[in-house]
């Protein structure tokens, strides 16, 4: 019972790591691509906040 479930459980994951990979169906591509460039604005802001951080000590 619990092998089966782990199963679809891989089944699930696969197919949501290949979505993510290929920015998913035309609907979801334009908001996950959005998403993903703010994410990716936010963590480049982070990264020159602190590189502003250690430069002061």
């Amino acid at each position: 019972m619990s092998n089966t479930l782990l199963y679809i459980v891989g089944i699930f994951v696969v197919i949501m790591i290949y979505l993510l990979a290929f920015g998913g169906a035309a609907m979801v591509g334009g908001k996950f691509d959005r998403w993903r460039s703010r994410t990716i604005d936010r963590t480049k802001r982070a990264f020159k906040w602190k590189r502003k951080g250690f430069q002061r000590y």
